[in-house]
């Protein structure tokens, strides 16, 4: 199951929601045929624990990120299907650990991103300013020659 979800993490690049399929993808793929996953988001992180709730076949764990990826990932089995094992649900949080770690780092990343490029927009028009202030005062003096 982790070597899938590594897999997927680093075939999903810097993509979000590719991050957010792979996990969803690995975790039904290894626990069970009839299992469902849900993603939920959240605008806060909370302060309680990672486990939420958690029944014999159904348990909400929070995906909590350090800044700005907070959510909840459900995982459900039907009524025939066996109650999770304390194994698979270290399994489970371990996989939204992975997923968390790399969804951060691509918001990181893309906040890395558009602070260069703001940088870079900055630079440019100070050149562009430059330019003109210098071609502006070299005018009179070549004129004059």
């Amino acid at each position: 199951m982790f070597a899938q979800l590594s897999r997927a993490l680093i075939d999903a690049r810097h993509e979000l929601p590719r991050i957010l399929d792979a996990l969803t993808t690995s975790l039904t793929r290894s626990l069970c045929d009839r299992c469902s996953i849900e993603l939920t988001a959240s605008t806060s992180a909370e302060a309680a624990s990672p486990r939420c709730c958690v029944t014999p076949r159904r348990v909400i764990l929070r995906l909590l990120g350090r800044g700005l990826l907070h959510g909840s990932v459900t995982v459900m089995r039907d009524d025939d299907s066996p109650p999770f094992e304390a194994r698979e649900l270290a399994d489970i949080e371990t996989c939204i650990a992975y997923a968390a770690l790399a969804g951060e780092l691509v918001i990181d990343l893309e906040a890395e991103r558009t602070a260069l490029r703001a940088e870079q927009e900055r630079v440019e028009r100070f050149y562009r300013t430059m330019l003109r202030v210098v071609g502006h005062d070299m005018r009179a003096p070549v004129s004059a020659i």
